[in-house]
């Protein structure tokens, strides 16, 4: 049993960088025909049905490889899916390709989530992109802190006053580009299979939901350190939150409450041992804002669980009071 297993992995992988390969080639020369003859190809049965193939290529191997334990396939082909969601760059156009890309994403999420490992990186990277586009539709600004309100613009006099104005045209005219493919990407999405994604998380076996949990707090690491870095803008001050996102830090949290009420002890020590890294490092941040909400999280967390009782030759509860005195000192 256990050399036919090796003997499968090794076949396995031996031939998925060919696979890979010629998954990428296929779906980079829709794209090429996409860019070079977009009234031809843009929305032909015949290119999507090409597409189609090579999606469902690529979450059959999504499931061969996580249920295998082999993380080298499933890294490769998880990055190959997000490469072709186009959520890299979120505001620029999208086609029918990256629509079905992004359905094949979510529906990963949704019904691989206990094989997913590392993986759930790239994946959560994705649909925290995809969020700013939700976002964007609906006329919000996902840089904010929770419970703080945007800065009013300063109207500037004098001989300036033409070049700001002409500065405001410009964005006025990227924002209606941006809104225009953020509108398009939430018609052809179910936005609740990105809740979804969040909420199920509490139905992730003991070992899925630390990978989820970890992933999940690299991702908002990134955020709030400089999200400049996912849209192209130039850095800002670093005590600014023009740049910082926070859904993933509230996807965090969210987490652990939807998770604290149905976790063994065992298993939410896996977790806490990352959340409570992950709160000493957010409950530090320069930006007072998000310290504060960080900190306030925290705070309802351990109240949440300081009401559980403690069982005897355990010490779980006084784990919480850790990040408060880290955060202090």
């Amino acid at each position: 049993c256990v050399g036919a297993h090796a003997c499968r992995v090794q076949c396995v992988n031996g031939t998925y960088v060919g696979f890979v390969f010629r998954l990428r080639s296929l779906l980079k020369s829709q794209q090429q025909q996409q860019q070079h003859f977009p009234q031809h190809t843009g929305t032909s049965s015949e290119n999507m049905f090409v597409v189609d193939l090579c999606l469902r290529g690529i979450r059959h191997a999504l499931r061969i490889a996580g249920i295998e334990g082999m993380d080298e396939p499933l890294m490769s082909f998880m990055h190959c899916l997000a490469k072709y969601t186009g959520l890299s760059r979120p505001f620029k156009s999208k086609g029918p390709k990256e629509i079905a890309c992004i359905k094949a994403l979510l529906a990963t999420a949704l019904s691989e989530g206990n094989h997913l490992g590392h993986a759930w990186k790239p994946c959560l990277a994705c649909i925290s992109q995809l969020s700013r586009l939700q976002l964007f539709a609906r006329g919000g600004v996902d840089s904010i802190v929770p419970g703080s309100t945007p800065a009013k613009p300063v109207k500037s006099r004098g001989a300036f006053a033409s070049i700001f104005s002409s500065a405001e045209q410009q964005q006025k005219e990227l924002d209606q580009a941006r809104r225009v493919v953020s509108e398009y990407v939430m018609e052809e999405i179910d936005m609740r299979s990105l809740d979804r994604v969040f909420v199920q998380s509490s139905r992730l076996d003991s070992n899925a939901i630390a990978s989820f949990v970890e992933a999940l707090c690299g991702v908002s690491r990134r955020e709030l350190e400089d999200s400049r870095h996912l849209s192209g803008f130039a850095p800002v001050n670093s005590k600014t939150t023009t740049s910082r996102r926070v859904f993933s830090l509230q996807k965090v949290v969210e987490v652990a409450d939807f998770n604290i009420g149905c976790r063994g002890r065992m298993t939410w020590l896996k977790m806490w041992r990352e959340l409570a890294e992950y709160f000493k490092h957010v409950g530090s941040h320069p930006v007072a804002g998000i310290a504060m909400y960080a900190i306030d999280s925290l705070k309802q967390l351990s109240m949440k669980f300081l009401e559980k009782g403690e069982m005897k030759g355990f010490n779980f509860q006084s784990s919480f009071l850790k990040p408060f005195e880290a955060i202090i000192t």
